[in-house]
């Protein structure tokens, strides 16, 4: 008879605050070809299971705390006793959202090795946002730090009030206007601003699908925005020769619906980024 005793598995802590033991697959006694299952103990107030996909079709179980789980365009707060299915191939996350640890099981299978510990490890993570789909809107941010690096959140960022968020998109685009010149591709821009930002500590999306409710109806996917940065300040980019009224009754539109106060319209079309910057208000 052969017996996993989590008892006598230390297991690996990861650096997004959490540790994982595992009962049947990796590094366990019980190797099942069709299934792996584990413990994972997520630490008060962050601790994750970042950001991922992977083939395999899984099952998280709570066994007790309180936890927001994402899973495609979708978050909710789960508690012990729940359970989540995740598809095959869809990107999901868990983060304890509460002040005492979250325990939980996962099972997934077929059994086999996943690639997300492994890019966790090396700070090779693919970011939320950037290299793979947004996380939902409100979602906390995805942990991708390195072994030792101290997380985003100690970097004092994500308490930003919208006023020096701004002030922290300007000074990056800024830069990257001066460092690339005017007139790429809107996508450039939005990638290595988000990733410098993201550098920083602040929690970024792109092109991040927002539902809006009308007459009791739910639209799913009423408009994208380019980027949102700590769920507070949208961030719209053009490369145009020149802005038209319309791109800012439109982010304004954005920020009513998406229930934001503060908006940025930066077009890097124009050869002195300064003139190409309109900063947008709703019940600020």
């Amino acid at each position: 008879m052969i017996i996993s005793d989590l008892a006598h598995i230390e297991g690996r802590r990861y650096p997004a605050r959490r540790r994982t033991q595992n009962l049947a697959g990796g590094v366990a006694p019980i190797q099942a070809k069709n299934f792996s299952i584990g413990n994972v103990t997520l630490d008060p107030d962050g601790g994750q299971v970042p950001w991922h996909n992977q083939e395999q079709e899984e099952v998280y179980f709570v066994v007790e705390g309180t936890g927001e789980m994402c899973l495609g365009e979708e978050r909710q707060t789960v508690t012990s006793g729940q359970m989540v299915y995740i598809p095959s191939g869809v990107f999901h996350q868990m983060t304890n959202i509460g002040p005492t640890p979250l325990r939980m099981i996962y099972c997934y299978g077929p059994a086999g090795d996943v690639a997300h510990w492994r890019q966790e490890l090396d700070g090779t993570l693919p970011k939320a946002g950037i290299d793979v789909p947004p996380l939902p809107a409100g979602a906390a941010p995805q942990c991708t730090q390195k072994p030792g690096e101290k997380s985003s959140h100690a970097k004092g960022t994500k308490d930003w009030d919208e006023n020096a968020i701004s002030k922290a998109v300007l000074d990056a685009s800024f830069a990257i206007h001066t460092e690339l010149g005017p007139a790429l591709l809107e996508s450039v821009y939005e990638k290595v601003l988000a990733a410098r930002l993201s550098k920083q500590g602040f929690q970024v999306s792109c092109q991040v699908p927002v539902s809006i409710r009308v007459d009791g109806l739910l639209i799913d996917d009423a408009f994208r925005a380019d980027i949102i940065v700590n769920d507070k300040v949208i961030v719209e980019l053009k490369s145009l020769e020149a802005l038209q009224k319309v791109h800012s009754k439109q982010l304004l539109t954005y920020l009513r619906l998406g229930g934001k106060k503060l908006g940025l319209l930066l077009n890097f079309g124009t050869l002195h980024l300064k003139d190409g910057i309109e900063r947008i208000v709703h019940n600020l």
